[in-house]
């Protein structure tokens, strides 16, 4: 890793630098991410890799339901870190949701604990300097994984899985991948579903349940997205949540989730030069870009500057997405302007007024964005308005709500910042909620 390294803080210049380009390579880069993060062997390294992420919200939304309706009912009360509350329901229906009934994390329930050993230790794993010596929990847990999905491929558990995972595991054995390198594939989609989406909710969870203000501003937007009915023989209340609502008619919601975005995200965007290439940009000289330079466009710095979010970038403000009109969402038109957005993938939010959309990088930008952006913004905001509805979420100690974590920046993670500590609450069901039986439908 001798190449020269350029950093990008600026959105002006990292909009050309992130457009499709024969001299700036995403891919050539994220190759060697790959093999460090995954452990491949050097055969897996020169095969193509699988297909993208496809959407699943149905089945992920009714297993959502159907554990949060376990998690605590009637009186009872439920005492835990808010982190592991959302490690625990998002690790089980993401996976199933994925991987099917016979998934890893089913069949052998202490991975997910390892899971969360190595990503704590991950960097360290990928430095590459005798791992199995100086990052030995996290190379041991990544090991017991990795044997676990090489299982999983083997015994041809992935039949019962999403029609993406089968594709997947089909095509990469079409290709020259072994059991074993086709089970190490998984290992990276398994960062974005579990690795990023568990601290990201976590995030969004506690900047509603610490400000109580606004959970009472976001439980009254919400409510119009709710569907309330009785069953005449049982007298239940039978709630039904429109994630489709919550996206388009719900603006503090999704206001509330960028924002968080905007705040925890530490997404670098990589390009190799693989050619001379020149970038201009309003306000700059032509800057020339040699052969075997690596570019990184700092997300964390961007989203924190005040000459690009104001005088008050370093704050929160839930509202700061608000737009008067329904808006192309950031994942869309935002992100790439060339593209055009469906009707399900429009908001009622926008990017502030003279905010540039490369500035907003949570999922990437330009060319190279992640496949999986509408699931996890699905999933998300479904979870936390089924959270909001159902649950009193205090302060272990207190009864009251909870102190607002603080970010640690001394621990810098490839992509959502981690909080210095994690909130130890109560989970219990809100009054005249303790028997309803709520469900998220698209």
């Amino acid at each position: 890793m001798t190449a020269k390294t350029i950093g990008v803080i600026d959105p002006y210049l990292a909009a050309p630098i992130q457009r499709a380009s024969k001299n700036l390579s995403f891919y050539g880069m994220i190759l060697e991410v790959c093999k460090r993060l995954v452990d491949f062997d050097e055969v897996t390294m020169r095969l193509s890799p699988g297909p993208s992420l496809n959407a699943m919200s149905t089945v992920q939304l009714d297993k959502f339901s159907e554990m949060l309706n376990d998690f605590v009912s009637g009186t009872n009360s439920v005492t835990v870190s808010l982190m592991d509350f959302v490690k625990k329901i998002f690790t089980e229906a993401n996976t199933y949701t994925i991987y099917g009934p016979q998934n890893p994390f089913a069949m052998h329930p202490e991975l997910v604990q390892k899971f969360w050993d190595y990503e704590a230790g991950m960097i360290a794993v990928m430095a590459n300097v005798f791992p199995s010596i100086t990052a030995r929990k996290p190379w041991l847990a990544r090991k017991a994984i990795n044997e676990a999905l090489q299982g999983f491929v083997e015994k041809e558990y992935y039949r019962t899985a999403s029609p993406m995972i089968q594709k997947r595991v089909q095509i990469n054995l079409k290709h020259g991948l072994t059991t074993k390198m086709t089970g190490r594939a998984e290992l990276i989609l398994l960062f974005g579903i579990i690795g990023n989406a568990v601290p990201t909710t976590f995030w969004f969870l506690a900047n509603i349940f610490a400000r109580p203000d606004l959970l009472e501003r976001i439980r009254e937007e919400t409510s119009q997205a709710v569907l309330c009915t009785y069953d005449s023989a049982t007298t239940i209340k039978h709630n039904v949540i429109n994630v489709g609502d919550l996206k388009t008619k719900c603006p503090l919601l999704v206001s509330t989730y960028r924002e968080t975005l905007r705040s925890i995200g530490n997404l670098a965007s990589v390009r190799l030069v693989t050619g001379t290439h020149t970038v201009q940009a309003p306000g700059y000289r032509p800057y020339t870009l040699k052969k075997g330079a690596m570019v990184q466009i700092a997300s964390g710095v961007i989203h924190s500057l005040p000459s690009v979010w104001g005088a008050d970038a370093g704050s929160f403000n839930p509202d700061r997405f608000i737009s008067s009109t329904t808006n192309t969402e950031q994942f869309s038109s935002e992100t790439n302007p060339n593209t055009a957005a469906t009707e399900s993938e429009r908001t009622a939010t926008a990017l502030p007024k003279g905010v540039p959309s490369a500035a907003f990088r949570t999922f990437g930008g330009g060319s190279v964005i992640c496949p999986g952006r509408h699931f996890a913004q699905s999933e998300i905001l479904g979870f936390v308005a089924l959270c909001v509805h159902m649950f009193d979420i205090v302060d272990e100690e207190t009864g009251k709500a909870f102190e607002i974590p603080v970010r640690d920046n001394q621990r810098i993670p490839l992509s959502v910042m981690k909080p210095v500590k994690e909130p130890q609450v109560t989970i219990k069901r809100r009054m005249g909620e303790e028997d309803a039986f709520w469900r998220l439908e698209l």
